[in-house]
């Protein structure tokens, strides 16, 4: 070729490739993949399908989503959501990130029907089962008391399935229990649970879809917040059935510009991948979530669209320690409701408890003899002041309150409201004597004998009620015409007898239905009648405010951490109601959540900072070094 000819020829070749797209360029370059050797066993037979080449490799989810966000990558297989940390990495680099749902690794815990005692497990209860520590439990009893004296036998897939390691991954220890019994066909291993009275196993949630051997699912419970939660379609796509992972691809959102890498995407949200996706033992995507994926990747919608991104804070299941704590005596039950079922979760952590009071509470809490407390006021400005001098801050996290309300018969409107002095004559022995006729308590009264109906052991509700009317120490009146411990049977005792009351705890006298009417009570500005917004405010007499206050400095600790977040978390509201108290709203709770991990944070962080640093001591050779100088 003519050198003048051959120059033309080049230049010619210069503009045409300076006027092609780089988009239509990169289509002879295979599409960039790394991560997850999982979803890489999906993403590698949809391409093949779809025609689209691929150059990929198998680093781990947390190195594929590494390069992506350093744009060293156009795809990334991940077998968990992006956590916040990448998150902030990918847009420290400027790089946006499209999130693709492929389906979900997921596993369920299922029992024999003639099992009806097990309706939920937290996690503590799945690992006093499953776990590798558990081997030679074989009664129920054993790991919850409230699930019956039932013998159990475990059933469980190979150890090399995806619902077996998943288990392992949610469960402290190496493994499961070695006493297993293992069945790899998921179809075999539901037909021998479902034959098994005994029964109890982990299965592959997939292998439920189209089940014919008849078993009951039991929902879980890993105490993040939120509560008792059973596999469905739903909580698969929110997030919070806590026995499964989420199987992504997150793509670069520059990426998309490729037409192959459009291809691509789309085939494994639509039909052809969903049956690699399922085949593979997964659970694949709703209908609706797959639409909306890939109507996503059609317009490149960037950011966390479908998971939910990790928890603030997770209790981790082998945390072990000794937390102190103290009660007011008003919130003593409260506080062993809470620690009692949070050793049952956590048989790691040793709680000792006592209820000496407020003053013991603040006075110990200053002075770092315990390290969280429930208290039922303030703390005075003589208690603030101790806590100053001895540089102690506290964190406080109000619960909800304890009330008690009494009831009257319909017909009693001479007893419609009382006041503090009327109630506490009521209530109490003085100078040996109760008042036994309602005359008693005034000219307007009727001449009338007062029937009492009191709970078994009563004194500590009695108590609490003279607390909240006198400042007086008084003693409890114990003489009921009967006792029994169901508040509906004493309302409606109540009810049939004229001159009779009783007392009960407000969530008690909103279950009533007898026909009652609930006392007000007037402590000097009115009647104030039992409500939930009376009791909230203050100005119902029979309530008091249950806070919780722990030290800041004690919160460094795992254990402390544990016991707290168990204390603040959204379910502990049943916990709470089991003891009395009256929770407060759950955006409460979900503002001490966000409030109390940052201080578990500040205080890790000024623990590391107070230690001392060790100076090493110096060498022979650096002493000879010296010693003529």
């Amino acid at each position: 070729m003519p050198l003048l000819r051959r120059q033309a020829y080049l230049s010619l070749l210069v503009v045409v490739i300076a006027l092609t797209p780089l988009a239509v360029l990169a289509q002879d370059t295979p599409i960039r993949v790394d991560g997850s050797r999982i979803v890489a066993d999906i993403v590698e037979p949809v391409s093949a399908a779809a025609g689209v080449a691929i150059n990929l490799e198998i680093s781990g989810t947390g190195t594929g989503l590494q390069r992506l966000c350093a744009g060293e990558i156009d795809l990334a297989n991940a077998a968990r959501p992006i956590t916040r940390a990448e998150e902030e990495a990918c847009a420290a680099s400027g790089v946006d990130w499209v999130e693709v749902p492929l389906g979900y690794d997921a596993l369920a815990v299922v029992s024999n029907p003639a099992i009806t005692s097990v309706q939920c497990m937290t996690f503590g209860e799945l690992a006093s089962l499953f776990g590798p520590g558990a081997a030679g439990t074989t009664a129920l009893n054993a790991v919850n008391p409230a699930w019956g004296e039932g013998a159990v036998k475990l059933y469980s897939p190979a150890a090399d399935s995806a619902a077996y390691n998943l288990l392992d991954s949610l469960l402290p220890g190496d493994g499961l229990r070695a006493d297993l019994t293992v069945q790899a066909d998921p179809a075999a291993l539901l037909s021998q649970i479902a034959e098994d009275p005994e029964g109890i196993g982990i299965v592959p949630l997939s292998a439920l879809e189209n089940a014919e051997a008849e078993v009951t699912t039991i929902a879980l419970d890993d105490l993040s917040g939120a509560g008792c939660v059973a596999p469905s379609t739903a909580t698969l796509a929110d997030g919070t059935y806590p026995a499964a992972s989420g199987l992504y691809v997150y793509a670069n959102a520059a990426a998309l510009e490729r037409d192959d890498v459009n291809t691509l995407l789309t085939a494994l949200v639509g039909a052809d991948g969903q049956a690699v996706v399922a085949g593979a033992g997964f659970v694949t995507l709703a209908e609706d979530t797959a639409a909306r994926a890939a109507e996503n990747v059609a317009g490149a919608v960037t950011g966390r669209q479908f998971s939910k991104g990790e928890p603030l804070y997770t209790i981790a299941l082998d945390v072990a320690g000794t937390v102190s704590a103290e009660a007011a005596a008003d919130a003593y039950s409260a506080l062993t409701g809470l620690t009692n079922a949070f050793k049952q979760d956590y048989a790691g952590v040793t709680v000792n408890t006592t209820g000496f009071g407020n003053p013991a509470a603040y006075r110990k809490l200053c002075n770092g003899e315990v390290d969280l407390a429930l208290v039922t006021r303030p703390a005075s400005a003589e208690e603030t002041a101790v806590c100053t001098s001895n540089n102690t801050a506290l964190w406080e996290a109000p619960l909800g309150h304890r009330a008690l309300v009494m009831v009257v018969p319909e017909a009693a409107e001479f007893a419609a409201c009382l006041t503090s002095d009327q109630v506490a004559a009521l209530w109490s022995v003085r100078d040996g004597a109760t008042v036994t006729n309602w005359s008693e308590l005034g000219e307007s009264f009727p001449d009338l004998p007062v029937t009492i109906f009191l709970p078994r052991s009563a004194q500590n509700q009695t108590d609490f009620l003279l607390n909240r009317v006198s400042d007086e120490l008084l003693q409890p009146r114990t003489d009921a015409l009967q006792e029994n411990s169901d508040a509906l049977y004493r309302a409606a005792a109540t009810a049939n007898v004229e001159g009779a009351i009783a007392y009960m705890t407000y969530d008690e006298f909103l279950k009533s239905e007898a026909a009652v009417i609930p006392v007000a009570v007037d402590s000097g500005s009115g009647c104030v009648a039992p409500s939930l917004e009376t009791i909230r405010d203050g100005s119902y007499a029979l309530a008091l405010p249950i806070t919780l206050v722990v030290r800041e400095e004690a919160l460094a600790r795992p254990e402390v951490q544990a016991v707290t977040w168990y204390a603040v978390r959204d379910t502990a509201a049943s916990l709470l109601g089991k003891a009395g108290v009256i929770p407060l709203e759950p955006a409460a709770f979900t503002a001490y959540q966000a409030d109390v991990v940052a201080r578990f944070a500040a205080a890790e962080a000024a623990a590391a900072a107070a230690q001392p640093t060790e100076t090493p001591e110096p060498t022979a050779e650096a002493t000879e070094a010296t010693s003529g100088n």
